[in-house]
């Protein structure tokens, strides 16, 4: 293994950059999504943090299989805080 990578923790990490990386944009009749990699690159908080603004209703999102996905419109609708979280139960 190389000396540069100190854990399985981080050369787990760089691995799943990696594999992020591989994944190009989705683009589907002209609307761009974004997945929570995309998310934690651009916003730099946790994957955990983005997991937990999806399911809270913080950026809305649709789950598609295992993936979480946000459209360009609702990743600007967060940024300029315009999004609505979901009321609690």
């Amino acid at each position: 293994m190389n000396s540069a990578i100190t854990c399985m923790k981080c050369f787990a990490a760089r691995s799943r950059h990696n594999e992020w990386r591989a994944n190009p944009l989705k683009i589907i009749d002209g609307t761009k999504l974004y997945e929570v990699e995309d998310l934690v690159a651009m916003l730099q908080v946790s994957r955990i943090t983005v997991q937990g603004y999806l399911r809270s209703g913080r950026i809305k999102g649709i789950k598609i299989g295992k993936r979480w996905h946000v459209t360009e419109k609702n990743l600007k609708d967060f940024l300029s805080g315009d999004s609505q979280i979901k009321a609690s139960r």
